[in-house]
């Protein structure tokens, strides 16, 4: 069936584009927005993000997320990509969607700058980088790829959107990009590690017998191990880079001629 918008006839084909642009321009609008307040206000930007999750939770209008909503249409379903298994076109989507991120973060200015000022924001505003325009381009990116993943969530696995659809991706995306030490390649190896772990958890159970915390025990191990090596490396690092104790004379400077 065809639809007509402001004089255009758009196909049922062009649903799930539709419902993808909806979703990332509402989300790119939050993270801009969230991004203002880090220069505007000094305020971290994620517990702004809390505060308004757990409004957002809160808000107690009875006519605001008390039944989940129609179904989504079959045309703006995602496909599946393997007959009789979960696996559908989400998962390329995804892995377009890391790529474009690599390309951004290092073959592009803005990517410079926000790396730059992810490091440390001070040498970046002292180098001269444009440190406002790179907090807000990241969290309004950031905010394209929640919207982006949401979409394939609704489009793909639960068809609908009800009040606490997500069981907690947004901590769990924390844990992966840590793990993946926030280098987009990294990031998606252990997205397929977390999401392993979390879709095997379910038949460990129920065919072993074995609980299914065991999966949040194994995930917990693994990020504080990488967190040891981390502080081990720099504190090593800074050893290295102390001054010659007390005592021992500091070499002597070259001769000039």
């Amino acid at each position: 069936m065809k639809k007509t918008i402001r004089g255009f006839r758009m196909s049922s084909r062009f649903l799930p584009v539709r419902t993808f642009i909806l979703a990332v321009c509402w989300t790119v609008v939050i993270g801009g927005v969230l991004g203002t307040a880090r220069p505007a206000r000094s305020v971290e930007v994620v517990e702004v993000s809390l505060e308004l999750r757990e409004g957002g939770d809160n808000y107690d209008d009875p006519c605001f997320w008390q039944d989940p909503t129609d179904p989504v249409a079959a045309a703006a379903r995602l496909p599946r990509l393997i007959g009789g298994y979960r696996v559908h076109a989400g998962l390329l989507m995804a892995f377009a969607a890391a790529g474009l991120s690599y390309g951004l973060l290092f073959r592009t200015v803005l990517g410079y700058e926000m790396r730059a000022a992810g490091l440390n924001r001070v040498a970046a505003h002292l180098a001269g980088l444009h440190i406002t325009r790179a907090l807000i381009g990241a969290m309004a990116i950031s905010g394209a790829l929640a919207g982006l993943a949401g979409g394939i969530e609704v489009s793909a696995l639960t068809f609908r959107l009800y009040d606490q659809f997500s069981p907690g991706y947004g901590f769990t995306a924390i844990a992966v990009a840590l793990l993946g030490r926030l280098h987009p390649a990294g990031i998606v190896v252990a997205a397929v590690f977390f999401a392993a772990l979390d879709t095997g958890s379910t038949a460990m159970q129920s065919r072993a017998g074995v609980s299914s915390v065991l999966v949040s025990v194994i995930q917990a191990t693994v990020i504080f191990s990488l967190i040891a090596v981390d502080q081990s490396r720099w504190r090593l690092i800074a050893r290295g880079n102390q001054p010659a104790e007390a005592g021992v004379p500091p070499p002597a400077p070259a001769q000039t001629a």
